[in-house]
């Protein structure tokens, strides 16, 4: 690897307003990012409540909910609130995620106070109809067949989340579960609706030409007026102390040969220290992250044992979360022995300390992703939305920089002999089901 450090200096990300937040006595929290680089404004409404919070047996609760407010509410009769705002110039979406339920749009400025009465609208009114409902859960349940069932590889990636995640509740929110789809009812979604979907149970992250008087003046008219429901929300799930290496082989046929390598870390909502989380970002980044990474550079370019490599790590998480490398084998070479090469590689980095050009180079591939995703108006918003969402504070979010870059070569061994060993470890082999062992 080189030893001096690179020629370039490191990416500064634009200097950006700080963040901006107020609180209504309802509990409903507002957070600001102005940008007046176009007269744009995205509204992304955030619920505090996702799939991972779903009993066993009733998951797809919060996706079901999340397609039928749109169904009609007081103010806006069924089909109207996408055609409202499509007529506004927005594309209003929503999503369901492990720990939230988002909905957003992105305006014309002077045309988001139309937005922020009818998400008001929504979280108080909606009529959620039987016969809606109905509806909703054939789209789903058709989903489910479509981007699970009938797909090898996602099958195979539900496996491995439920053996890594154990007893978290992220073992089972990946996916929504078919059978508990074909037996969801309507009651059932209607009193989600009511538990959840309240001011202190939400936050609304703004982003785009705006000012913050402006902005309170819109949220307290319709958002002020909302009672609030005073829910305790869940502690982080935290992984047991002590896990031990689980591995399985998974064949179905289409799959290719593959490996998925998961270990149990801490997120920013569950860390006692973010810098440890901070560290294994940095790690990660120089395990797999470009042409240079340690295991890019040894077994894709010098020695193809693998023919790519992907990495995920999620920060912003309520609970403990997963840091995982995912690798296609090439077709002359075993699973096994591919896991074991990458397991090498990784365990370099407890015995000895990076280079302080590997650190550097790492701290600036990060930075760098951050200031493209930061450029887009809904990504940094969104980026703001996941953190709070997470757990983490509004602080340590406007300092995540400074703490990236703190990060120091005696952090990432330390993380590496804590986290990134066997007893952490969850393998999964992929293979099509022909291949025989």
């Amino acid at each position: 690897m080189p030893t001096s450090p690179p020629s370039t200096p490191p990416v500064q990300p634009t200097t950006a307003p700080p963040l901006q937040h107020f609180t209504l006595d309802n509990g409903f929290t507002v957070i600001l990012l102005e940008d007046h680089r176009a007269p744009l404004v995205t509204a992304q409404l955030w619920y505090h409540v996702g799939a991972s919070d779903e009993p066993l047996g009733q998951s797809g609760l919060s996706h079901a909910l999340e397609h039928l407010v749109f169904d009609g509410s007081d103010k806006l009769p069924q089909g109207q609130y996408s055609s409202v705002l499509a007529r506004l110039g927005a594309a209003p979406r929503a999503f369901t995620l492990d720990d939230a339920t988002l909905y957003l749009a992105t305006v014309p400025v002077n045309r988001l106070e139309i937005v922020l009465e009818a998400q008001a609208d929504i979280m108080a009114n909606a009529h959620l109809s039987a016969q809606a409902f109905a509806g909703v859960r054939t789209t789903l349940m058709n989903e489910h067949r479509l981007s699970v069932a009938s797909v090898p590889d996602e099958q195979a990636n539900a496996q491995h989340l439920r053996l890594a995640h154990g007893d978290s509740p992220y073992a089972r929110s990946h996916h929504d579960v078919l059978d508990d789809l074909q037996t969801l009812t309507s009651d059932s979604v209607k009193a989600w609706y009511a538990r959840h979907y309240h001011p202190d149970n939400a936050t609304l992250v703004v982003a785009g030409d705006l000012q913050l008087a402006a902005l309170r003046e819109l949220v307290e008219r319709h958002f002020a007026p909302l009672p609030k429901a005073s829910l305790e929300r869940a502690l982080p799930f935290r992984h047991p102390a002590a896990l031990g290496e689980r591995s399985q082989t998974v064949r179905l046929p289409g799959l290719r040969p593959s490996l998925a390598l998961s270990f149990n870390v801490p997120s920013l909502g569950s860390a006692a220290s973010a810098q440890d989380v901070y560290a294994l970002q940095v790690a990660l980044a120089v395990l797999s992250t470009g042409a240079s990474s340690r295991l890019y550079a040894a077994l894709v370019r010098e020695q193809p044992l693998l023919r790519g490599v992907h990495s995920e790590f999620d920060l912003n998480m309520r609970g403990d979360t997963l840091l995982t490398l995912r690798a296609l084998v090439s077709p002359d070479q075993t699973v096994q022995h591919a896991s074991e090469r990458v397991l090498a590689l990784i365990e370099s980095l407890s015995d000895q300390f990076v280079s302080p050009a590997e650190l550097q180079r790492a701290k600036t591939q990060l930075l760098a992703e951050q200031v493209f995703r930061h450029d887009a108006l809904q990504q940094r918003a969104y980026d703001v939305g996941r953190h709070v969402v997470g757990g983490a504070s509004l602080v340590s979010l406007m300092h995540a920089r400074q703490s990236l870059e703190a990060v120091s070569a005696q952090d990432l061994q330390r993380v590496a002999r804590h986290y990134l060993n066997r007893d952490h470890l969850t393998l999964t082999y992929s293979q099509p089901e022909a291949t025989a062992q």
